[in-house]
């Protein structure tokens, strides 16, 4: 069985290769897409009731053991830490768990599915870019600088696309994709790169307010001043 921190890394370098063949101009519009898909996703969770609803999580009860810490129990449930802590109101200073309690462990499946196609959706039409004539004109000229620059912001759209859609799936805590795809095993070296790859996908980076709104207002600026 493989895992999914090397399907990771193959997707991006897959992302790489078209990247460099499509040309840099035609990846970042891909890239400004998607993070379009991640400030939508933002606004509607922060600002949207009906989606909220929508997207509620369930949950499970872990009475907790002694031993317990919040690190262990979020990496027993495949639950990113800031979920635990948020749906139990806890503190991220002092994250302090008491035995015999309870704890709520939330299950994001159908966050997972409908964020997930809120980026796959804008990632699809970023992808449907016209040819720009100005920049296929500098691309004849200069094939190897455009080549390059392109694998480097198609990689950058796979850790973007892939990334995303991954960490989503781990906050799902893989439900409903047993055997085919499922969490690695806890207190291997995997399982241990696995969470840290996750705290550097983009849900994790920059999902968070106002960065996003900066980051939106900075790709729309280069829009105006390159594209048009």
């Amino acid at each position: 069985m493989i895992s999914l921190l090397y399907v990771f890394f193959i997707f991006v370098a897959f992302m790489a290769i078209i990247g460099a063949v499509r040309g840099w101009a035609k990846e970042t519009l891909v890239l400004f897409s998607a993070l379009l898909a991640l400030f939508i996703i933002v606004v509607l969770d922060q600002y949207v009731p009906v989606y909220k609803q929508i997207i509620a999580p369930t949950f499970t009860t872990h009475v907790v053991q002694q031993g317990d810490s919040c690190e262990s129990v979020a990496s027993s449930f495949n639950v990113p830490l800031r979920s635990l802590i948020a749906y139990n109101n806890l503190s991220p200073a002092d994250c302090t768990l008491i035995p015999g309690g309870g704890l709520n462990i939330p299950k994001d499946t159908t966050r997972f599915f409908v964020n997930s196609f809120i980026v796959l959706f804008f990632a699809f039409f970023g992808y449907q870019t016209p040819m720009i004539k100005y920049f296929q004109a500098a691309a004849r000229r200069e094939k190897v600088r455009d080549a390059v620059l392109g694998a480097i912001a198609g990689g950058a759209n796979g850790w973007l696309v892939i990334g995303t859609i991954w960490s989503f799936l781990h906050s799902s805590g893989y439900e409903y994709f047993d055997p085919v795809l499922v969490p690695p095993e806890i207190g291997t070296k995997i399982a241990e790169r696995t969470a840290d790859w996750i705290l550097n996908m983009p849900p994790e980076l920059i999902m968070h307010e106002p960065l996003i709104y900066f980051m939106i207002a900075l790709a729309f600026g280069l829009v105006l001043i390159v594209y048009i």
